[in-house]
């Protein structure tokens, strides 16, 4: 047989077709498998992305993720988010029927929705969220420990019984533990089991003053009813007696004076000991009398908030601002402020719900005396109120309204229309439950102040760039 022939022969339609007809199979069984994938998940993102982009305040208020949690409602950025699943889906189903354009653009989508979870996974570690409680034991967590044996730094936060956690004996054990350079860590209980258990006390209290924890690495904890902490961990926003430090094995206690930031006193606490905290903040008073008897208020340079349950003189409230003027923050319980100077040094004013704004006259009244409030929280007995407070207060930013009647035709139409919002330069969003009216005013001709929730919330988040440490919770 000859070249020709042979050549003839390897061309022959026989052979051909059949490897031919294999390979299509072959490639349509794949093609309908991943573009069945492809739309599938193609319809669910067009679909979220209907959602979001037509009904943004629905999506807002009723996404099973808890959405009003993080923040006001903003329209243009969920709708930016909107654009964002609907380029995803639209991907997808280009991708379902174009097969070179699969791998490329099935890599992006999976990507975001990776990059997304390590968004959630952070918030968690970082303690902006909390997951559900549930508890866990030493032995749990040993293995745990084990395979970061590498660690240099380790934050913790558990919670469990104190029998288990709460041994100091055991944790010195561990080789992971030994090798830490820092180590915070938070212990919460179950049912506050130290009421009344002294000798249980006295037990954990002897577990962490060894050598090792004393002397060698130097990490003090102190214990309350409900848990022990290192004092690195010590919440400097809780309320606590100045005249009872929590039980630590510190040497001092320079640190719970210096981290302190909240007091409130009533007149079952002495105050001999309140000069020492000189980092306060925020300073809560059942009446006026505890405030008489603090020798000197104005001790307190960075004392920012001023909570008074009861009702004052107003001749002592006036004093009090007077002389300190780094105040902006006030709590009070009364709605009369007749022989006041104003006080523009307020920008966050907080009646409480004892106080029900009745008419027009009270609000004048509150907006001469504090010209320059930005956040508001008031109770109005009547919804009509509302626009008046707007129109009174002109550089609010936030406002929390409670209402005695419920709230049903505040809309933005009607608040456009009734007041200075209807102006160009103003934007907000809002927010209506059950008997409250949330609003956040934007205008641009007034720069918008933060406020120290937000800075302290921007504060609290762990951002951890090194690979040897790790924040569990």
């Amino acid at each position: 047989m000859n070249r020709r022939s042979l050549s003839a022969e390897s061309l022959s339609p026989l052979q051909v077709p059949i490897t031919t007809n294999t390979n299509l199979s072959l490639k349509s069984k794949s093609y309908d498998r991943w573009a069945v994938i492809c739309l599938i998940i193609a319809t669910l993102n067009i679909m979220h992305a209907l959602w979001v982009l037509i009904a943004p305040e629905h999506w807002y208020h009723n996404l099973p993720a808890g959405v009003p949690e993080f923040g006001p409602i903003n329209v243009h950025f969920i709708r930016d988010l909107g654009c964002v699943f609907l380029l995803h889906g639209v991907g997808l189903v280009f991708a379902a029927f174009n097969v070179s354009y699969r791998l490329p653009l099935f890599t992006m989508n999976t990507a975001f929705y990776v990059l997304h979870m390590f968004v959630h996974v952070h918030e968690v570690v970082s303690g902006r969220i909390r997951m559900d409680e549930t508890t866990i034991t030493f032995t749990e967590i040993q293995p745990l420990l084990y395979r970061f044996h590498k660690l240099t730094h380790l934050t913790l936060n558990v919670r469990g019984s104190a029998e288990n956690l709460a041994n100091g004996y055991l944790w010195e054990t561990s080789s992971t533990i030994i090798r830490l350079r820092t180590f915070h860590f938070i212990i919460e209980f179950d049912h506050h089991p130290l009421i009344d258990q002294s000798e249980l006390v006295d037990e954990i209290f002897r577990s962490f003053s060894t050598p090792f924890w004393l002397d060698i690495k130097k990490w003090y904890i102190f214990i309350t009813t409900h848990g022990i902490y290192t004092i690195s961990c010590y919440d400097e926003q809780a309320f606590i007696l100045p005249t009872f430090p929590p039980l630590s094995t510190s040497p001092d206690y320079k640190w719970f004076y210096s981290k302190t930031k909240r007091i409130k006193l009533d007149n079952n606490i002495l105050l001999k000991n309140l000069n020492k905290f000189y980092n306060l903040e925020r300073l809560d008073l059942s009446d006026e009398h505890l405030l008489s008897s603090i020798d000197n208020i104005n001790q307190f340079i960075h004392l920012r908030h001023l909570v008074i349950h009861k009702n004052i003189s107003n001749k002592i409230l006036g004093d009090m601002l007077l002389h300190n003027p780094h105040i902006n923050h006030l709590t009070i319980s009364q709605n009369n402020f007749n022989q006041l100077f104003p006080f523009k040094t307020i920008r966050y004013l907080h009646i409480q719900n004892t106080i029900k704004i009745k008419n027009r006259t009270q609000i004048k009244q509150i907006s001469k005396i504090f010209p320059s409030i930005r956040r508001l929280f008031i109770h109005v007995s009547s919804m009509r109120l509302i626009y008046q407070i707007i129109n009174g207060f002109q550089h609010l930013d936030n406002g929390v309204f409670e209402c005695q009647e419920k709230i049903q035709f505040m809309l933005p139409e009607w608040l456009k229309g009734n007041t200075r919002l209807k102006h160009n330069t103003c934007s907000f969003t809002w927010r209506r439950e059950q008997n409250k009216f949330l609003l956040w005013i934007n205008d641009s001709i007034e720069p918008s102040v933060p406020s120290n929730n937000d800075i302290e919330d921007s504060s609290n988040v762990i951002e951890e760039q090194r690979s040897d440490k790790c924040s569990l919770q």
